[in-house]
């Protein structure tokens, strides 16, 4: 019979150092990883902690974990952990780090952070130093495989970018010689508008409402939160068509990347989307691919010195090419067909994502 492994708590077994500003004009763009909140940020030639490291996001996105498998360089918005920090298995600690509700232990009012002491205070349970080392392969083997369905999916998503440059040609330069507009000159643009969270009796009714937080596929099926039509007729949200292309235009997200959906249902949405409905001249299949094609055009004017969002006058000038309408329907085809892909391929992520959290509950109550 197995020896009960003792519990503990995180701050009997490791050390949360704080990291070090280094602000990006004095980063040399080469060698170690320089590392925030939420990953990897820059390149230094020199590195700041003296192994593999663990990150744990201390301001921002506080208790974000992250992995470096070598030596590297954690900003002040971190905390980080080494091998001078602890005396367990690395790889073990940042599965035990990522499962414990780190994002959950926010004090600070005006700008979210992680106090130390009360990451400390987390109970874990403690496997001997072979164990976690078995843990911790295990884990790895399982990650890997989602790792590799992952680039899979982002092979697909690129299949479709693809097609659409090879079929319409480089936004920014217009080789093939397509009409130019803008998507002002196709579109109708709806605002959104968050119902009271006053009335808890809003949030309990039919009606699709999404925010940035459900716009993570290209395709909105369902959102997380729906409301009645009360919240609707007593708020600035409004109820789109299926069809309508949903675009996010308030969050930090836009430092990176741009959120485009086409929603498959009828739904509302909250202030950070704005809906776009095209006319009869453009495919909304099309029109969001343009978008995820020429993102950068808007990321470049998302960003703002104080926030992150973009305005109604940006979409509107969103240079866009103007095939016909059958040459989009050439390319919508394809997209379709891609999208079934798409779908088996996500399914099966969400599946993996499942088996990963099973392996990880059982692994650290000492029953894998």
């Amino acid at each position: 019979m197995r020896t009960p492994w003792p519990e503990v708590t995180l701050g009997d077994i490791c050390e949360l150092r704080y990291g070090k500003s280094l602000p990006g004009a004095k980063r040399s763009g080469n060698g170690f990883g320089v590392f925030g909140s939420n990953g990897q940020v820059g390149l230094h030639q020199d590195a700041l902690t003296s192994s593999t490291t663990i990150v744990v996001g201390r301001k921002g996105s506080f208790g974000e974990v992250t992995y470096s498998s070598e030596p590297c360089w954690p900003i002040d918005t971190t905390y980080y952990v080494d091998a001078t920090c602890t005396q367990a298995n690395l790889r073990w600690l940042y599965y035990s780090l990522k499962a414990l509700p780190l994002t959950e232990l926010n004090r600070a009012a005006a700008i979210p952070g992680l106090n130390r002491e009360d990451a400390y205070m987390q109970r874990l349970m403690l496997p001997p130093l072979s164990e976690q080392q078995r843990i911790a392969a295990v884990l790895d083997q399982a990650d890997a495989l989602r790792t590799k369905r992952l680039e899979a999916l982002d092979r697909v998503d690129a299949l479709t970018v693809s097609a659409f440059t090879e079929m319409f040609g480089n936004p920014a330069s217009n080789p093939k010689g397509f009409p130019v507009g803008t998507l002002g000159d196709i579109s109708t643009f709806v605002g959104g508008g968050t119902p009271s969270r006053a009335v808890p009796e809003y949030f309990m009714g039919p009606i699709c409402w999404a925010t940035s937080k459900d716009m993570k596929a290209r395709f909105l099926d369902d959102t997380q939160e729906h409301v009645t039509p009360a919240a609707v007729q007593a708020s600035a949200t409004k109820v789109v068509p299926a069809g309508t292309i949903l675009v996010v235009v308030k969050s930090k997200v836009l430092m990176h990347r741009l959120p485009v959906a086409i929603s498959r249902v009828d739904t509302c949405f909250g202030q950070d989307l704005k809906g776009i409905l095209v006319d009869e001249t453009c495919l909304s299949s099309y029109v969001a691919t343009a978008l995820r094609v020429n993102a950068s055009w808007l990321l470049k004017r998302a960003r703002g010195i104080n926030t992150e969002g973009l305005t109604l006058d940006h979409l509107r000038r969103f240079p866009l090419l103007l095939p016909s309408k059958s040459k989009q329907q050439d390319f919508a085809r394809f997209a379709n067909e891609n999208e079934v892909l798409h779908q088996r391929m996500s399914s099966s992520i969400v599946e993996l994502d499942g088996l990963f959290a099973s392996l990880q509950h059982r692994a650290f109550r000492g029953e894998l």
